[in-house]
């Protein structure tokens, strides 16, 4: 399935405590909300992971670990 979402590694960076962060946190937000729309029209892993990744990007670990799980 071709996901159509944009590339989180090119909205994403470390920080000085080596953590990944969001670096245009509106289009991850943007990015997150779309995947989360289309997991509610119907459940995918690759979807999941995807909200995952990008719930990690912006230091939302309790979503993280809910769509990972």
């Amino acid at each position: 399935m071709q996901l159509q979402l944009p590339d989180l590694t090119s909205l994403g960076v470390q920080d000085e405590r080596l953590r990944d962060v969001a670096t245009d946190r509106s289009a991850v937000e943007a990015a997150l909300a779309q995947a989360e729309r289309r997991i509610a029209a119907g459940d995918t892993a690759e979807l999941h992971t995807y909200a995952g990744q990008a719930a990690r990007l912006l230091d939302r670990p309790e979503l993280a670990i809910s769509h990972l799980s």
